[in-house]
């Protein structure tokens, strides 16, 4: 898996970051620590979003490589089953 940073104005804009490796996370990106037995609030998702850079690497794809992005966003069974906010389109 390859990783991005999109930072407007910046020398990191659309710059490639290297990835952690499994059971090393690196140490300057946020963490993220879960106790189940105390419960603050519900959590009702994650979601993505097409950015203007993602929508520039998106046009340059080939057809089969776009329609594998809208797949593994959208579809309820092979990918991560993304929809829309109620209320948006």
């Amino acid at each position: 898996m390859r990783t991005f940073i999109t930072a407007r104005d910046s020398a990191l804009r659309l710059s490639e970051y290297p990835p952690s490796r499994p059971n090393q996370p690196d140490q300057t990106l946020p963490s993220i620590w879960i106790d189940p037995s105390r419960r603050f609030q519900i959590m009702e998702g994650f979601g993505g979003a097409f950015t203007e850079a993602a929508a520039v690497r998106w046009r340059a794809l080939g057809a089969d490589q776009k329609e594998a992005v809208l797949k593994g966003y959208f579809d309820q069974d092979h990918g991560h089953g993304y929809m829309s906010h109620p209320g948006r389109s």
